[in-house]
């Protein structure tokens, strides 16, 4: 009756963290919607002043109008309130958003497949809030923080989950397949939500307090697929390197692999004070088996000579082909006189091949004694390794301890105790000799 409009500020409780600026953003969405507010107040008073000058309304029609207004305006305060929450949540949901983008470029940035499930699930446990989070790829499965039981990655049981119809659902751990229950429940986590990846070759499984739902669900899926997605990428990247720096025939490193691999040894050995053996082996009579026997014999020639290297080294040693019928071998830890012995076994597992025997000359090298850098090292090598080749081949020619750089004939213990000035390096060498042997 008066023509007064009273409004009433509300204020929303509001957990989100936001900076200087989000904050502003925030009142100018809320300042607008209560402009709306005054704009429906005043067309009422508009309204009102019109009605002023008409004819005096009868109280049933004056009930209906007001009525009308203050409907207009009970609707009107409700969708600015409606707003301002939905704002409030947007914000939310665009920080969760934010976070998962950065784990997306996290996860396309990891340099190998192992880095990928170990992201994938580090990922899922900080932005769902999960404190056990399993990722199953075939053939793997990756658990954060660690697995239920150490040694045990309960890959099959995850599996099983992946084939499952549904792509995302949440269930009690109870329902999961028996060892899986056992080990969320020894976590005490009640509930589980199973995430599969759209081609089913991925699969994330989080723990959960209370189950996840909403936009934790959809994070979840969208998780899941960005993993697999990353996943796909490393294993393509890694098969691609592995052809670059792979010889397609005897399976074991090219010369590219073998260049870098023995810049890396030599800078350890300087660090470290360790010595190194470069190894290099020639197959002797080579142009023989490809004239005799064809090419395919002589590649057999050349994959078994890559098998004896391989059945010889330990697990740090690598084994490469840098030429035609040239190999390579990179021993870290190793003096030449082991490099040596390691030879000498692979020319006796040679020696009885069903191509019958094989022959090779050898030349070895030890850092820091015959080079300080790559270049002068593989010289060195080369250099013994000619010397075999001029004294009649199937010889080993090396360095000092070796011999003078002589050439050691076949079936001579190149490890023999040369006299009290080396018999130390000589039980040394044993010693790492029973290594390889191991």
């Amino acid at each position: 009756g008066d023509n007064s409009y009273r409004f009433i500020a509300v204020r929303l409780p509001h957990n989100v963290q936001h900076d200087e600026d989000d904050a502003q953003d925030s009142l100018r969405f809320i300042r607008a919607d209560v402009e709306d507010c005054v704009n429906i107040a005043a067309s009422v008073q508009g309204l009102s002043e019109q009605v002023s000058h008409l004819q005096p309304l009868s109280a049933a029609r004056r009930d209906f109008l007001v009525g009308n207004i203050k409907a207009r305006l009970r609707m009107a305060a409700q969708f600015a309130i409606a707003n301002a929450h939905n704002h409030a949540r947007g914000e939310e949901l665009v920080q969760r958003l934010t976070a998962l983008a950065s784990w997306a470029a996290r996860l396309g940035a990891a340099g190998s497949p192992e880095q990928v499930k170990a992201r994938a699930t580090r990922a899922a446990a900080v932005l769902l809030e999960s404190s056990l989070v399993a990722h199953w790829s075939p053939g793997a499965a990756t658990w954060y923080p660690a697995p239920p039981v150490i040694g045990l990655d309960h890959g099959s049981a995850l599996a099983e989950l992946a084939q499952t119809d549904d792509r995302f659902r949440v269930v009690p751990t109870t329902e999961l397949p028996g060892e899986l229950a056992d080990a969320f429940g020894g976590r005490a986590v009640p509930h589980a939500a199973v995430s599969v990846a759209t081609d089913r070759q991925s699969l994330l499984l989080i723990g959960h307090a209370s189950g996840i739902s909403g936009v934790d669900a959809q994070i979840a899926a969208m998780l899941t697929d960005l993993a697999r997605s990353s996943l796909r990428t490393a294993q393509a990247h890694e098969r691609v390197a592995h052809l670059a720096l792979t010889d397609p025939l005897t399976e074991v490193g090219n010369r590219r692999a073998f260049e870098a691999r023995l810049t890396e040894v030599v800078a350890l050995a300087a660090r470290t004070g360790q010595p190194m053996a470069l190894c290099l082996i020639d197959l002797d009579h080579f142009r023989t088996f490809n004239e005799t026997g064809g090419h395919q014999q002589g590649d057999e020639a050349l994959r078994l000579v890559a098998i004896a290297l391989r059945d010889a080294m330990r697990t740090s040693d690598q084994a490469f082909r840098i030429g035609g019928d040239e190999f390579a071998l990179v021993l870290p830890d190793t003096t030449a006189a082991s490099g040596a012995g390691l030879l000498e076994r692979v020319r006796a597992a040679l020696a009885r091949t069903h191509l019958g025997p094989l022959s090779i000359t050898a030349g070895v090298a030890e850092a820091p004694r015959d080079g300080r850098d790559p270049t002068s090292l593989y010289r060195a090598a080369d250099e013994a390794l000619y010397a075999g080749k001029h004294a009649g081949r199937g010889l080993l020619g090396g360095g000092e301890d070796l011999r003078h750089r002589g050439c050691i004939a076949p079936g001579e213990d190149v490890l023999a105790d040369p006299g009290p000035r080396r018999a130390g390096r000589a039980h040394a060498a044993d010693r790492v000799q029973q290594h390889h042997a191991v």
